[in-house]
């Protein structure tokens, strides 16, 4: 029994970590328009015209739509695919929540209109 005791120990913690490293972070769509929206710094870098560049603040009537792709749990999904637009200009991209309240943005597309 003795011996027995450390071996179970070890494979129940070996499971409990394994599950944690696999659970992954979930957003809603509303919450990751926000984060988009609020990531200033980032949407400046791009150029696309979305940031004022005198006052470096989001331009007004910048809009972001997002939806939600694989599988959802409670309405909240891992991956989106976003769209980002302000008069002629649209981005498309790809929203992808990381663990810790972070995410990347993969896949961006800038398209203008004529």
């Amino acid at each position: 029994m003795r011996r027995l005791l450390p071996v179970l120990l070890c494979f129940a913690t070996l499971a409990v970590v394994g599950n944690a490293e696999a659970a992954s972070e979930r957003q809603t769509r509303l919450r990751a328009e926000h984060n988009l929206i609020g990531a200033k710094k980032m949407l400046a870098r791009w150029n696309v015209g979305l940031v004022n560049p005198r006052t470096r603040l989001i331009r007004t009537n910048v809009w972001v739509r997002c939806a939600g792709r694989g599988a959802a749990v409670a309405g909240r999904y891992t991956r989106f695919g976003c769209t980002m637009g302000y008069r002629r200009v649209r981005v498309t991209l790809t929203y992808v929540v990381l663990n810790g309240k972070g995410f990347e943005v993969r896949n961006r597309r800038t398209t203008v209109t004529p």
